[in-house]
Parts: structure tokens; C-alpha cells; sequence
């Protein structure tokens, strides 16, 4: 669950997620403030939650094994290791700032044309390369927080990015924060990942 929605994994493969949706963190193609009161409980005024599960749109074709939902965005961890992200844009998830920062967003999703400021309303692969001709492959296990995302591969190296914060919360060895992938500085290998 993150800070106000919420992800479920069926056992088709399948993402459901509801909860509030004003940075698309729920993947369902909008953002509930665009066009869609999904529940007018306070009169005529439009709500960005839905109180009911909706479908994450990653095509059909694609079987998911794990999720996690950060802060305000959410990651989907396919059966052949790549890895989707869906949701707030603005200093997290490499796609950070996107109607500011556009090589940032084109880093990650590889198509700048795509909700640069609010959000990515429909998940996007993540791309490991800044030429955008590689996805992030071979993962095992990830994990989202606020504003940050990591990911382990197979040969248990750890692989995060996003808003370093004061604290230094990516493993990179420095403040800065990152809008692409960045393996961190662990040395040793990992099976699994959590914040």
C-alpha cells in the first residue's frame, strides 16, 4: 500500500489498484481529476479516488509476479524480469520533473511525449540506458518508497533510483539523486529488498 492507494496481484497475473489516482499511481490509463468523477460524494465536487478496484493497464500479454506501491507511484515486477512503473513524476522514479527535465523522462520510459508533469497514467517499462534501446532486465525482487524505487537482479546487485533525500537512501555514495538507473554501492549479493 502507499501513502493513499493501494495494489493487488491476482493470481492471473493481473494488477487491480484503487485508492487516490492524481498522479496516475493507479496505472488505469487517467488521472481521476482529467475527466472521470469516480465518486461525487461531496455534492458536484470531483474526487481523485476510486473506491473500487480497477485494472492496472499493462498489456495482456504480460504476467506480473510481484508489485510494490511507493509513495505515490507503483512498480510491477514481470515473470521475465523487467520491470513497470506507473505514477508521480515530479523528483522520483527517474522520471523525475518531466515537463522539466526531459532527458530524465526519456531515460526512463523513452517517450518524453507522454504525461510530462503529473504523472505516467499508463506504466511504462523502465529502460536502463539513457538511448532508451535497453530495459532494466533480470530482476528478482523489487520495492518502491517515497520517491524511490529499487530493484535486485538475478546476480543479486541492487539497482535504485530516484530522490536520494537527505539521508542518502539510494546506497550510491553520495546526495545527489538520480533519474536513471544507478547500481549502488553494496558489495554484497542480495536475494530480496525492502524498505
Amino acid at each position: 500500500s502507499g501513502y493513499g492507494h493501494t495494489l493487488a496481484l491476482r493470481a492471473d497475473g493481473t494488477v487491480w489498484a484503487w485508492g487516490n489516482n492524481t498522479y496516475g499511481q493507479l496505472g488505469n490509463g487517467i488521472r481521476s481529476n482529467d475527466t472521470h468523477n469516480s465518486y461525487p460524494a461531496d455534492g458536484d465536487e470531483k474526487r481523485n479516488d476510486f473506491l473500487y478496484p480497477v485494472k492496472v493497464n499493462i498489456p495482456s500479454d504480460v504476467k506480473i509476479k510481484s508489485i510494490a506501491a511507493g509513495k505515490r507511484h507503483s512498480l510491477a515486477l514481470t515473470e521475465n524480469g523487467e520491470v513497470y512503473i506507473w505514477g508521480y513524476t515530479e523528483v522520483n522514479n527517474i522520471v523525475t520533473r518531466t515537463g522539466y527535465h526531459k532527458s530524465s523522462y526519456e531515460s526512463v520510459v523513452g517517450d518524453a511525449n507522454q504525461e510530462r508533469r503529473y504523472g505516467i497514467v499508463t506504466p511504462k517499462l523502465v529502460k536502463l540506458d539513457s538511448d532508451n534501446t535497453q530495459n532494466l532486465t533480470d530482476v528478482i525482487s523489487i520495492a518502491a518508497g517515497d520517491d524511490v524505487s529499487y530493484a535486485v537482479k538475478a546476480d543479486g546487485t541492487v539497482w535504485s533510483w530516484g530522490n536520494n533525500g537527505p539521508a542518502g537512501k539510494l546506497g550510491i555514495n553520495k546526495y545527489d539523486s538520480m533519474y536513471s538507473v544507478t547500481q549502488t554501492i553494496a558489495t554484497d549479493r542480495y536475494v530480496d529488498f525492502t524498505i
